[in-house]
């Protein structure tokens, strides 16, 4: 059995009704004659796959589920982070294995995005807005206000209101360094219970954060990419022009057979695929940052990403 895990890049929402039938996944399943489970989702974020993936493999270790042969692992954007919508609360029942795992769209059911991407670029187009007219403090007063385009809200009796809070870390660094964590644990759990892992990555990784022990103690051999620590799938993806027609952003049948036939490869040989480093300069929506450029994390992405690559 192999098991997939990934964000809609996986899961095939570019495929509209054809989902299952001609993602990646279903073609590696009717060429190995082999189950394929994919517990993909739209928008599911890598804290959550990594979550599930832990889980499944913990409960495989106690025999309550089958060890998968392999295990497809597609990364997501960091920038993605979710919080349990409370309507949800008992939906994650111990020792039933099926109810921690969210497929397909009921992982968009049971959680809340604590960044929108559509939020934070707006957030951050207007305070650059205000820096190129000058309006410096006005800029400040905005990004202290908004932050991230993420709140809380807690009840202040004394005042007889409520208190809000920005939170999280606006230059997601955090997030990089448990990405690469919850990396580091997979690769090991895998290795113990003998199982091929294949770790695709859609984007690639800012330069200071690949100098941590953290992500120095990535295996790459375990990656589908050879050139995976600064470059991803999508650019590739894009630079071979496969069609994105459905919503401008996520890919068609022939991106599923393309990313199919290199995993297979890399299943049956170990081939690894070297991608483009250069961005492809036709990209209408690339929602990747880096992160760690104190002073050009608000800039438009693709934008950064066209300028980081010259």
């Amino acid at each position: 059995m192999i098991l997939v895990q990934g964000c809609s890049f996986t899961y095939g929402s570019g495929l509209l009704e054809y989902t299952e039938k001609f993602r990646y996944s279903s073609f590696i399943e009717r060429a190995l004659n082999e189950e394929v489970r994919n517990i993909s989702g739209p928008s599911k974020d890598n804290f959550t796959m990594y979550f599930e993936l832990h889980a499944y493999l913990l409960h495989a270790m106690q025999s309550k589920v089958e060890i998968p042969r392999v295990i497809i692992w597609q990364l997501s954007d960091t920038f993605r982070r979710s919080v349990i919508d409370y309507r949800f609360s008992g939906a994650w029942k111990p020792n039933d294995l099926e109810s921690l795992i969210c497929v397909g769209h009921e992982y968009g059911n049971r959680h809340i995005k604590t960044v929108g991407w559509q939020g934070y670029t707006e957030i951050q187009l207007k305070y650059n807005k205000m820096i190129a007219e000058g309006r410096f403090k006005s800029a400040k007063a905005y990004k202290q206000k908004m932050g991230i385009g993420t709140k809380i809200k807690l009840d202040d009796a004394k005042r007889g209101g409520t208190m809000e809070f920005n939170i999280g870390d606006e230059t997601f660094q955090q997030n990089e360094l448990l990405v690469g964590m919850h990396v580091n644990t997979i690769q090991d759990m895998c290795k113990q219970l003998g199982i091929q892992l294949v770790i695709i990555n859609y984007y690639g990784t800012p330069k200071n954060i690949l100098e941590d022990p953290i992500y120095k103690n990535i295996n790459r051999s375990n990656y589908l990419i050879k050139n995976s620590e600064r470059w991803g799938m999508y650019n590739h993806l894009c630079w071979r022009g496969f069609d994105r027609s459905v919503d401008n952003f996520h890919f068609n049948i022939d991106g599923h057979y393309y990313q199919a036939d290199v995993l297979l490869r890399y299943l049956k040989q170990g081939e690894q695929i070297t991608v483009e480093e250069t961005v492809h300069a036709h990209m209408d929506h690339m929602p990747v940052f880096d992160y760690t450029q104190a002073r050009h994390y608000n800039i438009a992405a693709r934008q950064h990403l066209l300028n980081r690559a010259k």
